[in-house]
C-alpha cells in the first residue's frame, strides 16, 4: 500500500466502526468461526480472527476488502508487535492494527446483538415474573 491508499483504508475502517457502532450496517456470521461479513452494493468486507497463535503466515486478525464481483482488492493483516520495527511506516501499521482490532470487536458485537437483546428480554421478563410472585 502507499500513503494515499493507507489514508483511504484508515478512513474506510473508521467509517465502518462508526456505522457498526450505531447499527447502520449489519454484519453476518459466516460458516467459519470468528469470521464476519458485511455486504454493500459496491463490494463486501470480511474480518476474521484466527484462534491459533499468530505468526508471519497467520495474522491474528485479517480484514479483506472485496469489489462488487467478489475479487479481493485489499487485505490488511494485523502485525505482530515484535515486527513493527521491520515495517516501513510502523506508526501507520500500529494505527491500522488498532483499527482492525476495534472493527472486529464491533462486528462481533453487531452479529451477536439480536441474541443478546433476546436474552436481555427473557431476563427482564423473568425478573418481572419473580417480582410479581412476592
Amino acid at each position: 500500500m502507499n500513503a494515499t491508499t493507507d489514508k483511504y483504508i484508515i478512513e474506510l475502517i473508521e467509517k465502518l466502526i462508526s456505522k457498526t457502532d450505531i447499527n447502520e450496517v449489519k454484519w453476518e456470521a459466516t460458516s467459519r468461526n470468528n469470521q464476519f461479513l458485511l455486504k454493500i452494493n459496491s463490494g463486501a468486507f470480511i474480518i476474521e480472527k484466527n484462534t491459533y497463535p499468530a505468526s508471519r503466515d497467520k495474522p491474528l486478525i485479517s480484514f479483506k476488502i472485496l469489489d462488487e464481483i467478489g475479487d479481493e482488492i485489499e487485505r490488511i493483516e494485523q502485525t505482530l508487535p515484535l515486527l513493527y520495527d521491520l515495517k516501513k511506516d510502523s506508526q501507520t501499521t500500529k494505527e491500522l492494527d488498532n483499527l482492525i482490532n476495534k472493527l472486529y470487536v464491533k462486528a462481533e458485537a453487531n452479529v451477536h446483538k439480536p441474541i443478546n437483546d433476546s436474552l436481555k428480554k427473557i431476563l427482564n421478563e423473568l425478573d418481572i415474573f419473580s417480582n410479581s410472585k412476592k
